[in-house]
């Protein structure tokens, strides 16, 4: 199952898109990153977004006090 998506609307100008990134959570899809203007600009966050998820996110306890 994907857990990223970039979608392409309809801009305010007549024959152009733009194009949304959306990341799926739970059952559903949230827009996380909205309104780029090509496609290539698109993938080129979405591929900064997916290596930030490779990065521990854990918690993790760097100082400890009695």
């Amino acid at each position: 199952m994907a857990r990223y998506r970039i979608v392409r609307r309809p801009s305010s100008h007549i024959s152009d898109y733009v194009y949304d990134i959306q990341q799926r959570w739970l059952f559903w899809w949230t827009t996380i990153s909205s309104s780029w203007l090509s496609l290539e600009v698109a993938e080129s966050h979405l591929c900064i977004l997916r290596k930030a998820d490779e990065l521990d996110k854990r918690p993790k306890v760097i100082k400890e006090y009695d």
